[in-house]
C-alpha cells in the first residue's frame, strides 16, 4: 500500500544480460568542461564573502600561533636570564596584555602602534630607548634586536608590519598564555622541602 514493489529475480533479466555500449576511446573527441559560473544574487556573494573570511582567519590564527611560540621562548628565556624562583612569574601580565587586546580591538594599526609605544612607556634618554614599563621592559637575554618584551612587541608590530587583527589574536592567546604560566608556577609551600 503505497511502499513500492520489490522484485527478486525477475524473468525480464533471467535470459538476457544487459549490454552497454563501450565508453568512447577516441583521443580526436575532446570533451570541454566548462567552469561553473556562480549567479549573482545575494547568497552566493554571502558565501563568497564567507569563504574569503575563513581564509583570512585561518591566516591570522597561524601568524598569531607562530608569534606566540616566540613569545612563550621569551618568557622561559626571562626566567632564565633574571635566575628567579620557580614560584616566581616574571614578564607582561594579563592585564597588560588586556590593554593590548583593548588597543587592537578598537583601532587601525596605524594608530595601533603608536598606543603600543604609549603602552609599553618607550622613551628616550640620551640617544637611549628606554621603557617605563618594568614588565615590557623585563630584559630577556637573547643576543638580538628584540631582547626585551617591549622590542619584541614593537619590532612584530610597530609602524604598521602586522595588523591589528594578528595582534588581536595574539593577545587573546596571550592572555592564557600567562594564565598558564602563572597557574603552573609553583608557589613555596607547593614545593618539596630540601635536605639540609
Amino acid at each position: 500500500s503505497g511502499l513500492g514493489q520489490v522484485l527478486v529475480q525477475p524473468p525480464l533479466l533471467k535470459h538476457q544480460t544487459p549490454k552497454f555500449d563501450p565508453w568512447p576511446t577516441n583521443s580526436k573527441t575532446t570533451t570541454k568542461i566548462d567552469t561553473p559560473v556562480l549567479p549573482v544574487n545575494p547568497l552566493t556573494e554571502w558565501l563568497s564573502a564567507f569563504v574569503g573570511q575563513s581564509e583570512q582567519q585561518s591566516k591570522t590564527r597561524s601568524a598569531a600561533l607562530t608569534l606566540l611560540k616566540d613569545l612563550e621562548g621569551l618568557y622561559q628565556s626571562a626566567r632564565g636570564f633574571a635566575a628567579v624562583k620557580e614560584h616566581q612569574f616574571i614578564g607582561p601580565g594579563k592585564s597588560q596584555w588586556g590593554r593590548i587586546a583593548a588597543s587592537a580591538r578598537s583601532s587601525e594599526i596605524d594608530t595601533v602602534s603608536t598606543q603600543l609605544e604609549n603602552i609599553v612607556g618607550q622613551s628616550k634618554v640620551d640617544d637611549n630607548v628606554v621603557y617605563s614599563d618594568a614588565g615590557w621592559a623585563i630584559d630577556t637575554g637573547l643576543d638580538s634586536p628584540q631582547s626585551s618584551f617591549a622590542e619584541w612587541l614593537l619590532h612584530h608590530f610597530g609602524q604598521g608590519k602586522q595588523s591589528s587583527d594578528v595582534l588581536l589574536v595574539l593577545a587573546t592567546y596571550a592572555l592564557d598564555l600567562v594564565d598558564d604560566l602563572q597557574t603552573h608556577a609553583k608557589t613555596p609551600s607547593e614545593q618539596e622541602p630540601t635536605d639540609a
